[in-house]
């Protein structure tokens, strides 16, 4: 296996590992408020109520996401070996996963801190 196929292939699964477990943190409270991991949107940010929400309903999404990318990199290699074509699908499928869970967990952080500003008393 080439060098190139290695380091996609450790970054990929590095970035799918940093995600998951920023995404569990998160989705357990253990994810203090901050402006460089987690859900950071302006409703997100606006007090520890609407993070804590955020990231409790959004977590699960994140974290299953990039562990199914964590999984998925396995089938194409399994299958079409550790070729280039195999590393280049794998990362692919890595990727997308973990970016749609992103998308998912995002959205539904956002709403539900939306939902706790709304509900404040």
């Amino acid at each position: 296996m080439e060098i190139w196929a290695i380091f996609v292939l450790a970054l990929v699964a590095l970035s799918n590992v940093s995600v998951a477990v920023v995404g569990y943190l998160g989705a357990n409270g253990s994810l203090r408020r901050n402006k460089l991991v987690g859900i950071r949107t302006d409703l997100t940010l606006v007090n520890d109520k609407a993070w804590y929400v955020a990231h409790s309903a959004g977590g699960p999404a994140i974290t299953i996401g990039a562990v199914a990318g964590l999984l998925a990199m396995i089938l194409p290699i399994a299958v079409i070996g550790l070729s280039e074509i195999g590393v280049i699908v794998a990362a692919i499928f890595a990727v997308a996963l973990m970016l749609i869970g992103l998308a998912i967990g995002g959205v539904q952080g956002h709403r539900a801190a939306r939902i706790a500003l709304s509900t404040r008393a």
